[in-house]
């Protein structure tokens, strides 16, 4: 891309020796570059979208975590101390698997239902009252999204469990206003029900497009899949395990016949 820099641990030519940094440990690394001292203080938020990320715990990155959990048990930033606290979670005793199932997913429910720079704030705040008010936000959007979740998963196992999808190697799922926020959960546990690949699509009342995000198992490169078939839609990305794509709503079915070829 036209850019001023890139910044990147596989860019080519390149001797880093480990490519397999995450988003946020390359934004660190820039950083420190730019202080030209090590921002120790960073390092548990480098833990959080270091787990958040799920990345290979290994080498660098393993490093950046267990230094990041240290600073975490120190409950030095009211937001994530209040969160903790809302989640019944005992900080001293921090864990990776805390951050995965504790933290990323209350930060996740902001973006998916709410507005993500409030979870930002919540990072950031050296404030402890407003550490408290934005974490009682972020743990009622997080209720919210389950909410959601729950609603949407219900109607989606109907229509995957339905005979016309009994010989569908592929599901692609359509419904009338699911929350877009939260497709992406649902396909993938309906992928971990059926063992199939899934898309999960919404479209609202008013709307020309649904909107979907896919997942996919194992051997089967969702990406490749739908590649070749870009004129049946409006927008599409993605990667061999997981997409987000538009389409209109009387193209399901040739997208259906596509992915079932492909498959």
């Amino acid at each position: 891309p036209k850019a001023v820099a890139i910044v990147h641990p596989r860019y080519p030519g390149s001797d880093y020796p480990f490519p397999d940094l995450s988003g946020v440990a390359v934004a660190f690394k820039v950083v420190w570059a730019l202080q030209e001292e090590f921002p120790e203080e960073l390092l548990d938020l480098v833990a959080i979208g270091e787990i958040a990320d799920v990345v290979a715990v290994t080498d660098e990155n393993r490093a950046l975590i267990a230094h990041g959990l240290q600073v975490l048990r120190q409950g030095m930033r009211p937001g994530i101390h209040a969160l903790l606290k809302l989640a019944g979670t005992n900080e001293a005793q921090l864990t990776d698997q805390d951050v995965g199932f504790t933290i990323a997913p209350r930060l996740n429910a902001l973006g998916r239902v709410a507005n993500a720079s409030a979870g930002v704030e919540l990072l950031t705040t050296m404030d402890e009252k407003r550490g408290q008010d934005l974490a009682q936000e972020v743990e009622a959007a997080n209720q919210q999204r389950r909410d959601l979740v729950d609603q949407i998963m219900t109607a989606a196992s109907e229509q995957a469990n339905a005979p016309a999808n009994a010989d569908q190697p592929v599901l692609v799922l359509l419904g009338h206003n699911w929350h877009q926020g939260v497709l992406g959960i649902v396909a993938s546990r309906i992928m971990d029900q059926t063992g199939k690949p899934t898309i999960v699509a919404g479209i609202n009342y008013g709307d020309n497009l649904a909107k979907a995000s896919g997942r996919s198992v194992d051997g089967f490169n969702l990406f490749k899949a739908l590649d070749p078939h870009r004129a049946l839609l409006a927008s599409f990305g993605g990667h061999p395990a997981a997409c987000g794509l538009a389409f209109a709503p009387d193209q399901v079915e040739k997208l259906r016949q596509a992915l079932k070829q492909a498959a």
